[in-house]
C-alpha cells in the first residue's frame, strides 16, 4: 500500500484525446470542453490529438480522453476515459 502524505497542488496537465473510425471533431469537442473546466484552474494544460480512419484504425469505432496532472511535489495523477461507439 502506498501513502500520499503531501500531494502537493496541481502545476500542469498533459493529456492526449483520440479517436478511430469517427468525426475527427470528436477529439476537438473533448479538447475544448477539459480545457473549459481546467483552464479555470491553471494555465498549464496542453491536449494533444490522435485520429485514426481507415484501415489503420481497426474495425472498433472509439474514442478517449487520457489527462496526467503533475503536482508541485512532483507526484502525478492520471485518469483515462473512453468509449466504444456503436455501429449497426
Amino acid at each position: 500500500s502506498v501513502r500520499v502524505l503531501d500531494e502537493g497542488m496541481v502545476k500542469r496537465v498533459r493529456g492526449i484525446a483520440y479517436s478511430c473510425n469517427t468525426p475527427p471533431h470528436m477529439t476537438m469537442r473533448m479538447i475544448d470542453g477539459a480545457r473549459g473546466v481546467l483552464n479555470k484552474l491553471l494555465a498549464d494544460v496542453y491536449i494533444f490529438t490522435d485520429h485514426m480512419n481507415g484501415g489503420k484504425a481497426g474495425a472498433s469505432p472509439g474514442y478517449g480522453l487520457a489527462l496526467i496532472a503533475e503536482s508541485t511535489t512532483g507526484s502525478r495523477m492520471y485518469t483515462e476515459q473512453s468509449c466504444s461507439a456503436k455501429s449497426d
